[in-house]
């Protein structure tokens, strides 16, 4: 009876072992994701707010643009 329950708690350590490794490879793939979205909006951003410059600097409109997404909606 102890050599099976040797054995049966060698496998249930390994399949431990490769749950954590398995989650730990998602956790990184997850800040990945994040990282790579957090420079996907920063890009848009910058990239909308470049298109309203070119288009609204005349008639002074972007600052009031600008103060009123300066909210954490907005980041």
């Amino acid at each position: 009876m102890i050599k099976s329950c040797k054995g049966d708690l060698a496998s249930f350590t390994r399949r431990v072992g490769r749950i954590r490794k398995n989650l730990e490879i998602q956790l990184t793939q997850i800040e990945s994701m994040m990282a790579w979205l957090k420079e996907g909006k920063s890009l848009v951003m910058n990239i909308l707010f470049s298109d309203l410059v070119s288009a609204q600097r005349s008639d002074g409109r972007f600052s009031s643009l600008r103060a009123s997404c300066s909210t954490a909606a907005c980041r």
